[in-house]
């Protein structure tokens, strides 16, 4: 067993090491933790960039402890990170018309929990293609990008409202919302409970929250163990169980209506298996990278990934709740 006072004279013993903070359980407030999985495990990381993914003794919450300073994660979040490459108008055919379908998803999904057209906010809205979806179906959007490249490309295909910073920073439309979505955000996020809590502030009474995230019940999740997508360090600050999704929820003030399987596990499983194989098999990894990136490729892999998708253990999973 570990306590936060003890971990960082563990790390101080390097020179190397990024600006980090050790923190408590943001769940449960307890500072007694595990190793889950350690920093050393992390071989493809610079070593100042590592640390250990944690886990609470007392509510079973995965984190980061201690975290990188947030000017240290920036680094993570330039313009080559996949989700700001480009905005889908700018891609081939058929990459265009599986990341649309994907879009779809989410605009029906939104469309059969609210049923009237109103005011949405997407919170860590990149490059806004979910945003431009909503605005065509006649939603007032507003979205939220800490990163500068993204929310300029966001504002610039856009045309609608982005704000460039923190939720925390964004004020002034207090019980405005009919609907809040976190599109594979609230894992990257310094406190879930202050962004939930932040959420619910901003939704109206009955609004809906929307959370897409790392499926811990995922089948890729045993098969590629360390390079599992959901883990991503040092990006992903956290890691949540269904469980220690309810206990979220209710400690924010919301009730959970449902959860399922939303979105394909192709690109997640793809980027994990491709990691996998290119630090451990580097030649053959880099052919089998250059072949499972091949627009079409995932044809094969669909029926085969739909099996889970029933089963609900798709790479990421989907939460609603209400205020």
């Amino acid at each position: 067993m570990f306590t936060v006072e003890g971990i960082l004279l563990i790390f101080t013993r390097s020179k190397d090491i990024g600006k980090l903070k050790d923190i408590i359980c943001d769940l449960c407030g307890s500072s007694e933790f595990e190793i889950f999985i350690s920093r050393d495990e992390w071989s493809w990381l610079p070593n100042k960039y590592k640390t250990n993914l944690v886990q609470c003794l007392q509510c079973n919450l995965i984190y980061q402890n201690p975290q990188l300073e947030p000017n240290e994660l920036a680094h993570f979040y330039g313009p080559e990170y996949e989700p700001y490459v480009r905005p889908i108008e700018e891609e081939i055919w058929l990459i265009k018309k599986f990341r649309l379908a994907n879009v779809r998803k989410k605009v029906n999904l939104v469309k059969s929990f609210v049923q009237n057209k109103g005011y949405i906010l997407d919170v860590g809205c990149s490059t806004g293609v979910f945003l431009t979806q909503m605005k065509s179906i006649g939603w007032v959007c507003y979205g939220i990008e800490p990163n500068y490249y993204a929310a300029e490309i966001a504002k610039r295909t856009l045309g609608i409202n982005i704000f460039q910073g923190y939720l925390s920073e964004f004020k002034g439309m207090e019980r405005c919302f009919d609907a809040i979505t976190f599109w594979d955000v609230v894992e990257h996020t310094f406190s879930p409970s202050n962004e939930l809590r932040l959420a619910h502030n901003l939704l109206k009474t009955n609004g809906i929250l929307i959370l897409n995230i790392p499926n811990w019940n995922a089948f890729d999740r045993g098969l590629l163990g360390k390079y599992w997508q959901g883990y991503d360090p040092p990006r992903h600050l956290y890691v949540f169980s269904e469980n220690n999704i309810k206990q979220y929820l209710s400690k924010t003030g919301f009730k959970l209506l449902n959860s399922f399987s939303l979105i394909s596990s192709y690109y997640s499983f793809v980027m994990g298996l491709a990691r996998k194989l290119e630090i451990e098999y580097p030649k053959l990894g880099r052919i089998v990278k250059f072949l499972l990136y091949i627009p079409g490729t995932r044809l094969v892999f669909e029926p085969w990934l739909k099996i889970y998708h029933h089963q609900k253990r798709s790479s990421v999973i989907t939460y609603v709740a209400q205020k």
